[in-house]
């Protein structure tokens, strides 16, 4: 009898000694969720509904896509395929706008908004070097009161233009231009 005592008073501080465990490590938790911040991936910025992202691709002498594609804030991706294309005209889609906030931060990063608004082979500064061929590309962004227009002439070579082709090939993956332009 006194062996079975001694086993359920040495149980109910085993229960003690683990309850007590399971507060603490409970508090930690607490404390690390309000404490420890957590970033949102993308950045959260705000966008106002006037937020646009529009690229035209032009011509060139090899065949090259012709199309407009435009991005508003609310993720609605609106196509129009000219030439060269696999489907012309017009096409809708929807896009996460999480998509759309993260493409505006691309932009922000590669300081959109200071670029030049021509980059071209009559521009020696802006243009260090030329290629025989290649399309025109055209930017068009509006977020809130800020609006850039940037045209690039794809046989422009140099630092800047490297940056406005990373760009430009983003605004297709995000708007899925893909489906219509191969």
């Amino acid at each position: 009898m006194f062996e079975r005592r001694h086993l359920v008073a040495g149980n109910s501080a085993c229960s003690a000694l683990l309850a007590s465990q399971r507060i603490v490590l409970l508090c930690v938790w607490i404390l690390l969720i309000l404490v420890v911040p957590i970033e949102a991936t993308p950045k959260q910025i705000e966008l106002p509904d006037n937020t646009t992202i529009a690229l035209h691709r032009g011509g060139c002498e090899k065949r090259c896509a012709v199309y407009d594609v435009t991005i508003r804030a609310n993720g609605r991706v609106t196509y129009e395929g000219q030439h060269y294309v696999r489907r012309g005209g017009r096409r809708e889609a929807k896009i996460d706008p999480l998509v759309v906030r993260a493409l505006i931060e691309q932009f922000y990063d590669a300081d959109f908004f200071s670029l030049r608004a021509r980059y071209d082979s009559s521009d020696a500064q802006a243009c260090p070097s030329t290629l025989s061929d290649g399309p025109r590309a055209i930017i068009a962004v509006t977020v809130g009161n800020q609006f850039k227009t940037v045209i690039h002439d794809h046989k422009c070579v140099g630092p800047a233009t490297a940056r406005l082709i990373e760009l430009e090939d983003s605004i297709d993956k995000a708007a899925g231009t893909s489906l219509w332009i191969k």
